[in-house]
């Protein structure tokens, strides 16, 4: 199921694809007093999510949805971006079609549990306009031990810092970060594990040794996996 984010409120039984793998466009906008419909929390029990990617609603704050991430045990890919989703107003034949589907899919109300997974070890994130100056604080509790991809494009960004330690990525991303400020010794102390970088349209990252495609690959990385 992909590139669905402008359905937003989508019903709880989408939790019933218990053998769903990819969830493109998965929507975290305005709350609603009535209704029942599936929230971020509520996908933690797909056991088999691998890949997820998220629309937030940047005119809302919708934040806190995202602190349920630890509980995705499976999840491997994690794409995460802000817009402003609700600016055109929908039009009452896809409210009433949505209201249908929404009556189709909600399933009988369960008892089932979410499995004692463990917290998720990411192996790709990927933010893109992210409203903060600081790397977003419902990263802290997520297991990156085993994160190897970081793309970061557009926002406000301009600390990579979470917490006081390392990011162990081997590949990392940077794309229109106008904000961010940093030079080449800076980067490599806080990603020592680097093969490949990108870096476009990032005005203030300094002395990045990087070619006129704004790549870098260190010079004994295996070229197929840089």
């Amino acid at each position: 199921m992909s590139e669905c984010y402008l359905i937003s409120h989508m019903p709880k039984g989408l939790t019933c694809l218990s053998e769903l793998r990819v969830l493109k466009g998965f929507v975290i906008g305005k709350q609603r007093s009535k209704g029942h419909y599936c929230k971020l929390a509520d996908l933690a029990v797909l056991q088999h999510l691998k890949k997820l990617s998220i629309h937030v609603d940047k005119t809302e704050d919708t934040e806190q949805d995202l602190h349920s991430l630890p509980q995705f045990g499976n999840l491997r890919s994690l794409s995460v971006a802000w817009s402003s989703i609700y600016n055109a107003p929908i039009p009452t034949t896809t409210n009433v079609a949505l209201a249908k589907f929404q009556e189709i899919m909600s399933p009988p109300i369960s008892t089932r549990t979410m499995g004692s997974s463990p917290h998720v070890a990411l192996d790709k994130l990927g933010l893109q306009n992210f409203r903060g100056p600081e790397m977003p604080a419902w990263l802290s509790p997520l297991n990156l031990k085993e994160l190897k991809k970081l793309y970061i494009r557009g926002g406000e960004i301009s600390d990579l810092r979470i917490k006081d330690r390392s990011w162990p990525v081997n590949r990392l991303r940077l794309k229109s970060l106008s904000q961010l400020r940093m030079d080449w010794k800076e980067l490599q102390l806080l990603f020592p594990n680097l093969t490949y970088v990108e870096k476009v349209d990032c005005p203030q990252l300094s002395s990045f040794p990087c070619d006129k495609n704004g790549e870098w690959i260190h010079p004994e990385a295996d070229t197929e996996q840089a």
